[in-house]
């Protein structure tokens, strides 16, 4: 039998997770106007960060599922099957900020990285699947979104990593120090 702070710990991820997941699903319809701008992939990194990589890629794909499926825009099955495995990018990579002791600037980039690696992929299948076969058309026709996108995650995290990460990395896993340079 499990000891009983094991099974405590394991609540607390399992709610913490749930907590970020609705987070995330919330600011995601509030800032629907805003297309390709959204808190999402910060809150998911932010699983990671909290709960570690396995939570962090759980916390994707539980966000495309609902999100995906109650989309503003309708459901489509070729969107949720392509971005949700990709969500988890950046729930892997908020959990290796914490394992590598990553610097804030870094967990930043960090961050900027798994953005631009989802919209290459993201647009380029798209190009491969929906504009004859060209994953540079897709590139290209995804261009501004792409950018949209990543600046706007670039401001996102290396704004409130710096701000939150110091102050919520007590709440659950202990005294952590997170380099800021």
């Amino acid at each position: 039998m499990d000891h009983p702070s094991m099974m405590m710990n394991q609540k607390k991820k399992v709610s913490t997770l749930a907590l970020l997941v609705a987070l995330a699903l919330a600011t995601n319809y509030l800032m629907f106007p805003l297309w390709n701008i959204k808190l999402m992939d910060f809150l998911v990194f932010t699983a990671g960060f909290l709960l570690g990589p396995l939570y962090g890629a759980l916390a994707g794909i539980l966000v495309w599922l609902v999100y995906g499926t109650l989309n503003p825009l309708g459901f489509n099955l070729f969107v949720l099957l392509m971005v949700a495995p990709l969500e988890t990018l950046y729930g892997i990579a908020g959990g290796l900020m914490k394992k590598w002791k990553l610097s804030v600037w870094a967990a930043s980039m960090l961050g900027f990285m798994a953005t631009v690696a989802y919209d290459v992929v993201t647009n380029g299948v798209t190009g491969l699947l929906f504009y004859g076969g060209s994953f540079l058309l897709g590139l290209q026709v995804g261009a501004p979104f792409a950018i949209a996108h990543e600046i706007s995650n670039l401001l996102i995290f290396s704004t409130l990593i710096p701000l939150l990460y110091p102050r919520i990395s007590t709440l659950y896993i202990g005294k952590v120090k997170v380099v800021e340079r």
